[in-house]
């Protein structure tokens, strides 16, 4: 009996503790008053302690001092609020702390029960975005559930929605405006972008300058950077979310690069490339190495398109200096072929303008230097278009026929003349009456100078470029002589066989002379001479032999004798007579040009017809020709005739003369 009643009677306590009628708020305030108090004014208290119903959390624990919660954990919250559907992401708070964590279970001045404001709860686990330059404005306005769910999700960072989708709530979606950044389709906008706060703009998560590198190459690498990006950045031309254009642009290339340059379109001429907005086809928007951030050097890239000059030859040396954009602009211009100013007047920045100058070549007259030179290269001197004399002989006349003067074949026509401009007629590089002697010094260095040369100019008798007659006379050497000299027509064409046979130069020099009338040597012209001396007619025996006058006449030296005598001996060493102390001795002795014409005559053997004198009595000759000698009628001896087989017959009759008037024999 002893053991059973204490069995009964703690039954009996048990079953009355169990079945006894819950406990009432005013109950609960009996021992806690301290939570009515507290919990009393606040903005917000949780409706089971708002509707006393502390039972629905609290199990009634009577006089006992420990809390006995109805469940445990989030299990209790979870009989009246959602549980985060399986496999979504919890809050780690939640996992750690459990909802009481951020949320106090009566009663708080915050929204939702929070234990503290929203702007200070996130913060005391996570990093405070107030601190940073710039602050997402949903973060500084602690609106952080505006982007994350408090207590789960199924995207990452408890976002209420996927990244880009959640962006685009506040911020226009950037795939309505064209084609995406590759990286947002791959990684969102938080690749770029720090949604809470950054100490860049725009939220970015580097710096603007080396954020894009991160990807993309960075430009400073390959050379000096476009000024834009230094100033800008990379969004001075791209959009960083998503653009229509090529390449992220924020504009259609041909209007992008316009909105910082000069807009090439409205010039006459405008370089193709720049036309068809191709800027990037010679230059890199980025980076180069190059002046103007060209992608290649300027003549190398010029080449890609244009052929390269190079291959013609020299280079003209501006080119090689300066390229080609000293000359040319490269997007457009008031000029033809690009040119930075009117031809006629670019080239003579560099080169003397030939203006200034009393003759101006008509070619540069008129601005037309590429008529004769290439403005590139070219394989021939002062890149000329065509070697130099072939080029001018497209416009002048420059030799149809004939030899070429020594000078042209060898230097060209600007040996002579200056191909632009000159203070002297014809575009000569020097007066004419000096320019020849450059060459040709040699010609007036004797005592006596042609009148044609001291008085006039070589061209009165030579064609300075060519000529069918040597040396480049302007017509055969008798004829042009005549034009001066009269020797033809005195004589009736009976001339002087130097003449007939060879050329006045044969005895006189062209341009000047050691003897007077430019003879080429000694020609005595005195009627009388002191003597004979075989020197004082060096010009004669050049062709005749000296024996005429010194042989004997057996020996038949010469035509002119009289039997064995002969009588060029006779008349120019002078007659052997003795005087009267019987001394034989040499008579007058007569010269050549005493019975001679060194050009020619109308009678045999050259003979004159009449002697001009001046102070000496005139006389005239008149010589009748025998089949064997010969009758000379002369003022200065009675008439005499000659026969070369029979000797000094003295006078022949009138009927003699008849009769051999019509022969004659060479003398």
């Amino acid at each position: 009996m002893s053991r059973e009643i204490p069995f009964v009677f703690f039954c009996a306590v048990l079953a009355a503790a169990v079945f006894t009628a819950p406990a009432q708020a005013a109950d609960c305030a009996a021992c806690h008053a301290e939570w009515s108090q507290k919990i009393s004014g606040m903005k917000a208290v949780h409706s089971p302690f708002e509707e006393t119903d502390c039972e629905s959390c609290h199990d009634d624990h009577g006089d006992a001092n420990n809390l006995v919660l109805v469940e445990e954990g989030n299990a209790l919250c979870f009989q009246c609020h959602d549980e985060p559907a399986e496999g979504m992401k919890i809050h780690p708070v939640i996992e750690d702390d459990g909802c009481l964590g951020c949320h106090d279970p009566h009663g708080s001045n915050n929204p939702s029960l929070l234990t503290e404001a929203p702007a200070d709860l996130c913060v005391g686990c996570h990093d405070d975005p107030s601190g940073q330059a710039v602050v997402h404005e949903a973060a500084a306005d602690g609106g952080c559930v505006d982007c994350h769910d408090p207590h789960s999700s199924k995207n990452g960072s408890l976002l209420v929605k996927s990244g880009p989708e959640l962006c685009s709530e506040c911020h226009d979606d950037p795939a309505q405006a064209g084609a995406l950044h590759s990286i947002i389709e791959d990684e969102g906008c938080l690749i770029c972008h720090d949604p809470h706060g950054s100490a860049n703009k725009t939220l970015l998560v580097q710096d603007p300058a080396t954020l894009c590198f991160e990807c993309h190459d960075d430009p400073a690498e390959k050379g000096d950077l476009h000024p834009i990006i230094e100033d800008e950045g990379c969004s001075g031309c791209h959009d960083p979310h998503s653009s229509n254009n090529p390449s992220l642009l924020t504009e259609a290339p041909a209007d992008l690069c316009v909105g910082c340059h000069d807009d090439p379109s409205g010039q006459a001429v405008v370089h193709e490339a720049a036309a068809d907005g191709g800027c990037v086809d010679c230059h890199d928007p980025h980076s180069s190495k190059n002046g103007s951030l060209l992608v290649k050097s300027g003549p190398e890239l010029c080449s890609e398109c244009h052929d390269d000059p190079a291959q013609a030859g020299a280079l003209h040396s501006i080119i090689e200096d300066e390229g080609c954009l000293i000359c040319h602009d490269p997007h457009g211009s008031a000029n033809k072929t690009l040119l930075v100013q009117d031809p006629a007047t670019l080239c003579f920045e560099c080169h003397d303008d030939p203006a200034e100058k009393a003759v101006v070549h008509e070619a540069a007259a008129d601005g037309g230097c590429v008529d004769c030179h290439s403005p590139h290269a070219s394989k021939n001197k002062a890149l000329l278009i065509k070697p130099d004399p072939a080029l001018c002989s497209e416009c002048h006349e420059v030799a149809d026929e004939g030899a070429l003067h020594s000078i042209i074949k060898e230097d060209g026509c600007q040996a002579c003349h200056d191909p632009h401009s000159s203070d002297n007629a014809t575009l000569l590089s020097g007066p004419a009456e000096g320019l020849c002697s450059e060459c040709h010094d040699s010609m007036v260095e004797g005592a006596f100078v042609h009148e044609a040369v001291s008085d006039g100019s070589c061209t009165d008798c030579h064609t300075p470029h060519a000529s069918a007659n040597r040396p480049l006379l302007l017509s055969d050497q008798r004829t042009l002589c005549g034009e001066c000299h009269e020797i033809l027509g005195e004589f009736d064409n009976k001339l002087h066989t130097a003449l007939t046979e060879g050329s006045c130069t044969d005895c006189h020099a062209a341009h000047s002379g050691p003897q007077p009338q430019l003879l080429i040597a000694a020609y005595n012209k005195e009627r009388y001479p002191d003597g004979f001396d075989p020197e004082m007619y060096a010009l004669c025996f050049e062709c005749h032999d000296p024996s005429l006058v010194t042989g004997k006449g057996e020996d038949e030296v010469t035509n002119f004798r009289d039997g064995g005598r002969n009588l060029h001996d006779l008349h120019v060493q002078g007659e052997l007579k003795a005087n009267k102390y019987g001394i034989v001795k040499r008579g007058k002795a007569r010269s050549c040009v005493a019975c001679h014409s060194p050009h020619g005559s109308s009678q045999p053997f050259d003979l004159l017809r009449e002697y001009e004198c001046e102070t000496l009595m005139c006389y005239t000759i008149t010589f009748y020709p025998f089949d064997d000698g010969g009758k000379c009628m002369v003022g200065c001896h009675k008439p005499q005739s000659y026969h070369r087989e029979m000797g000094i017959s003295g006078e022949a009759t009138e009927g003699q003369l008849g009769e051999r008037r019509e022969g004659g024999v060479a003398n």
